[in-house]
């Protein structure tokens, strides 16, 4: 990145061959993404907030930016931070722990998306209820974080697979003991 972060990291300088340096530009690149979608659930929760449909929406507020002050963070060291360092120093058990949180994100991609009330996401559930109830600014902002999240995790699963791919074609085995 061109700041210099608490944790230093060169994809360019430090992750050999391409398609592994791709893979890992992926996922920095997701954690961006990240960070921009959690930002987007904030202001459609806030959004929410204001039609009066579900009463005070005040721990749906504050949960939502927990997820925007913590889940940037904990998704750059669980996921992004041990795909880099697996891939760079071969460690198939960073690599593990890389899929494990990933598999825990894309999980949670899927809860925001389907926008559970109390749970911090503007998700479809709020959404169908905001049109339902004619609060079409409400409703557009949540149709925005829908997209976005729907769409991270998407993008989430292709990296997940095309991380397994590359952990496959090395030999190694998500379980140390079985081949």
């Amino acid at each position: 990145p061109s700041f210099k972060p608490i944790i230093y990291h060169d994809i360019d300088a430090e992750i050999d061959g391409a398609h592994e340096n791709a893979l890992v530009k992926r996922s920095y690149l997701l954690w961006k993404l990240y960070a921009i979608t959690l930002v987007a659930n904030l202001v459609a929760v806030i959004g929410l907030a204001t039609t009066g449909i579900w009463g005070s929406m005040i721990v749906a507020i504050l949960l939502s930016i927990l997820y925007l002050l913590i889940l940037p963070v904990i998704d750059f060291v669980g996921r992004h931070w041990n795909l880099y360092r697996g891939i760079r120093s071969e460690s198939p058990t960073l690599i593990r722990f890389f899929f494990l949180a990933q598999a825990l994100f894309i999980f949670f991609d899927i809860f925001i998306g389907i926008g559970v009330f109390a749970g911090g996401g503007g998700g479809l559930i709020a959404m169908s209820e905001c049109f339902k109830h004619s609060k079409y600014v409400a409703g557009v902002l949540s149709a925005i974080c829908v997209a976005l999240v729907f769409s991270l995790a998407g993008l989430n699963i292709t990296l997940f697979i095309s991380v397994y791919k590359m952990f496959k074609n090395k030999g190694w085995s998500l379980f140390p003991g079985k081949s």
